[in-house]
């Protein structure tokens, strides 16, 4: 009797060791024959679902060749929000979440990112102001420092070049001037100079004088060229978003007044309510709208609900491309960087897999195909 229950102690023993280790592999070693991949809807250029029940986005199509260079198979189950999707990765009931997660520490206390793929920033499309910008861009113009300097460069030289003119035809009795009088003082001919108007004006009697004024005529040239150029540029500068670091307190307090929106539940609805805490600012009811659909940013824009949409640059080039009169709309603002984005692992991933998606995603990146696919969204959405 006493034998038989020690050989039952030592059975029962020995099962539930087993038991344990295999629990302890099938949590840490243990491969899976298909992964469930999910991946949040309505999400372009990163993820969305298409009417014939299909899969697109940069996300997924990194997914693809990542699940193409490891042999792994996988189906994909679509999710409404970024917070549940989170959930179900750190609940163990996806595998992967592929929809271009950020990086951010605050996702790194839920779940496991992988190695990054690619670099998203953060941006603000806004509906253009109405005032007429006539005066602010007349006023940068006279401020530039390079049109100041120069002009003042082409005054002075034609200062002197009317001096020596003055000197080698001994005054300025023998130069037309705007009235063709046969007599004209310092001044007009300071004028027809720095004006450019014409040999037969300003020179008669020598020819060093007509050096002198085609010398002074060069710098004309030069300042009419930097004008060009410096105006260019100022145009120009008007057209790229400024950078998020210029946004003030103030410049935000204006924005809440117009209403922003947001999509709810994200890292980047986390990054605005850190902008308001780091600005002391306590956004009024409604000022900040949360998005939860697909339509909602174009409604919000459309409605007059918001001014504002903040969200990844890809996906406000996307939503600017939908509206009815995108001319009415820029973006106002964006990072000057980049946030990586990779996928994010479920609780319930093995080790191994893991190992073998990092793997594959930096075989990429360091082959140059992962830069590649990027690009290709990139020119099909506008840049992310």
């Amino acid at each position: 009797m006493i034998a038989s229950g020690v050989r039952s102690a030592v059975i029962l023993g020995t099962a539930l060791v087993a038991l344990i280790a295999a629990h302890a592999q099938r949590v840490q070693g243990a491969e899976f024959d298909n992964l469930v991949v999910g991946t949040v809807d309505n999400f372009l250029p990163c993820s969305d679902r298409t009417a014939s029940g299909g899969y697109q986005g940069v996300s997924l199509d990194a997914w693809r060749r990542v699940a193409e260079s490891t042999k792994i198979e996988y189906s994909i189950l679509a999710i409404p929000t970024f917070s549940r999707a989170i959930q179900m990765a750190a609940d163990g009931k996806i595998h992967v979440l592929a929809s271009c997660p950020k990086i951010t520490a605050r996702r790194l206390e839920v779940v496991r990112m992988s190695v990054p793929y690619m670099g998203t920033s953060i941006g603000f499309l806004s509906l253009k102001e109405e005032e007429s910008p006539t005066f602010e861009f007349f006023f940068k113009v006279i401020t530039n420092k390079i049109l100041v300097r120069s002009l003042g460069i082409l005054i002075i030289a034609s200062l002197i070049a009317t001096l020596f003119v003055g000197r080698l035809e001994k005054g300025f009795t023998h130069i037309s001037g705007f009235k063709r009088e046969k007599k004209v003082g310092f001044l007009e001919a300071w004028l027809l100079i720095l004006l450019g108007s014409g040999f037969d004006k300003t020179s008669h009697r020598t020819k060093r004088s007509h050096f002198i004024v085609l010398f002074a005529g060069l710098f004309r040239i030069l300042f009419i060229s930097l004008s060009i150029g410096t105006i260019a540029a100022i145009v120009r500068e008007e057209r790229i978003p400024l950078s998020v670091d210029t946004l003030s307190k103030q410049k935000l307090r204006v924005m809440l007044q117009g209403g922003i929106a947001v999509s709810a539940e994200t890292a980047i609805e986390n990054w605005l309510m850190t902008q308001m805490d780091l600005n002391s600012l306590t956004p009024k009811k409604n000022s900040i709208y949360r998005m939860f659909s697909e339509k909602d940013p174009i409604d919000a824009l459309l409605s007059g609900r918001s001014k504002h949409i903040v969200s990844d640059i890809g996906v406000l080039n996307d939503i600017h491309s939908q509206l009815p009169s995108p001319e009415r709309y820029h973006i106002s603002h964006r990072m000057g960087y980049t946030i990586p984005v990779g996928f994010a692992y479920g609780s319930n991933l093995d080790r191994r897999t893991i190992q073998k998606i990092d793997a594959a995603i930096a075989t990429m990146n360091f082959n140059g195909s992962m830069h590649d696919l990027v690009n290709y969204w990139r020119s099909r959405e506008g840049k992310m």
